[in-house]
């Protein structure tokens, strides 16, 4: 044995000494209803100290460090184009865009940073998508040190990873099938841009929208300084783009379970629950956004049918990158509310989506039906939600919500725009979404290191903010009487 850990038990086990010729070692003998546990070992046999933890302080430590990194990459006068001014708040938000995969940028990307600069911002994206958690777990395997107990649980926590004994095997898969979805995806891409440009660009456009799309991080290079726009009519690109993000908004963990169970029946509940939410949302933007930008003619109103069946589709499933075919800025108010909605939502637990989760907005929906129809606890698919796991939903949503009333508040003092222009602004940036209204680029200098903000703590999720506010917390010895209280 190299390492172990301790459980703790509902009841205080007995502790016996057996001698070992390398150390002594604690055996716990638990109650007989713990029988399948009944062995728990906690021994330091072999090892001086036990393996440093990466903890909660470490993804923000590590998230610091690969945006600081960026930061000092794209100031350099080789990463931006020539004749352009370097502005540090510039280079420092553009990072931290591409590490937290958002999308927002103060100037344009295709225009003013250069192929290195470009280079350097795939890379971030790349990072920030796959996780610098699982990208430090990774490297840890790669150089055969030992991964705590403790490090599983937290990366099991932060990527939905359920099995926390395969953690290490996990990560690998992950990474490799990370990879060849991106080859797949950008040879597609690659034929769809081949015949616009020239081989060298197809290839390089092709690679960086398809980490871009994979990451859900809204970045583009195109030189129109429109998004997406000049692919409106191009239904085959649109698709192949739209199939992308919406892979990396389930997460690699969910697609691995769909490729190696192939049925419904065989799905984990929380793979389920994810497709199914994700179908209802897809749908729901699909709708609203095809009803309310249908004779809007600076959108859709001047597509044919089908072109505005494809854009709309693709803003859907664009809700957790934020890549644009038509103008958002132009779009009508009841369209940008549902943006803000399904932004709001973000997409699958572990993936490279943000917002409060599609699982966590399920299971508030599901607790509310309950609650409605007087029911003890919320159901679905045969199963029973616990009524913890409803307050860990309640707590994201309420953190997620404080954030983005707190950071509208901001841009609300240190900026001009009307109030719909900056919640929209404020709701993208702490869903790590990308869409726009068009005035980031126009923030002040207080404003864009208020996104910076909002991007970095949306990034890290309410969720692991609640875990390090939390960590010493202790349950009580004792419960407390219990009293009823006027609800509505």
């Amino acid at each position: 044995m190299e390492a172990s850990s301790t459980f703790i038990m509902n009841e205080e086990p007995q502790i016996e000494r057996r001698p070992n010729e390398e150390g002594q070692a604690r055996v716990a003998r638990t109650a007989s209803i713990h029988r399948p546990l009944a062995r728990v070992v906690q021994a330091g046999m072999g090892i001086a100290k036990p393996p440093k933890t990466l903890g909660v302080g470490g993804i923000v430590v590590g998230f610091m460090l690969v945006i600081g990194i960026g930061t000092l990459l794209l100031s350099l006068p080789g990463a931006r184009q020539p004749g352009t001014d370097w502005d540090p708040i510039v280079a420092l938000f553009t990072a931290t865009s591409a590490v937290c995969v958002t999308g927002l940028e103060v100037t344009n990307t295709g225009e003013y940073w250069s192929t290195f600069g470009h280079v350097v911002i795939a890379g971030l994206i790349q990072v920030g998508g796959i996780g610098v958690m699982t990208a430090s777990l990774l490297i840890l395997l790669l150089l055969r040190r030992s991964i705590s107990l403790r490090d599983r649980f937290l990366v099991r926590e932060a990527s939905g990873i359920a099995r926390i004994h395969s953690v290490a095997g996990l990560v690998l898969i992950i990474t490799l099938s990370t990879i060849i979805i991106e080859v797949i995806g950008g040879i597609a891409l690659w034929y769809q841009l081949y015949a616009r440009y020239d081989a060298p660009n197809s290839v390089w456009l092709a690679t960086f929208h398809t980490i871009s799309s994979f990451n859900n991080a809204g970045f583009e290079i195109f030189q129109n300084g429109s998004s997406l726009s000049s692919f409106a009519g191009d239904a085959v690109f649109l698709f192949t783009t739209g199939i992308l993000i919406v892979a990396g908004g389930l997460g690699m963990l969910l697609l691995l379970d769909m490729a190696s169970k192939r049925k419904w029946g065989k799905f984990t509940f929380n793979t389920r629950i994810v497709l199914a939410t994700s179908a209802i949302l897809l749908v729901f933007g699909f709708l609203t956004i095809f009803f309310f930008e249908y004779t809007n003619p600076q959108t859709l109103g001047n597509m044919s049918v089908t072109e505005k069946a494809t854009n709309a589709a693709f803003h859907s499933a664009s809700r957790t990158a934020g890549f644009a075919s038509i103008d958002v800025n132009k779009a009508n108010e009841e369209t940008q509310f549902i943006k803000i909605i399904l932004m709001y939502i973000g997409g699958a637990t572990g993936s490279t989506a943000g917002g409060i989760k599609v699982t966590t907005f399920a299971v508030l929906v599901l607790a509310t039906f309950a609650a409605v129809r007087g029911y003890e606890n919320a159901t679905v698919f045969g199963r029973r939600i616990s009524h913890r796991i409803v307050y860990r939903a309640g707590a994201v949503a309420g953190l997620y919500a404080v954030l983005i009333f707190l950071g509208a508040f901001v841009l609300i003092i240190t900026e001009e725009f009307n109030f719909r222009e900056i919640l929209f602004e404020a709701v993208t940036a702490s869903g790590t979404v990308g869409w726009t209204t068009g005035i980031t680029s126009e923030l002040s200098q207080a404003g864009r290191i208020t996104l910076t903000v909002l991007m970095f703590v949306g990034r890290l999720g309410p969720l692991t903010l609640a875990y390090m506010l939390g960590q010493r917390a202790k349950e009580p010895l004792y419960e407390q009487p219990e009293s009823e209280v006027a609800i509505g």
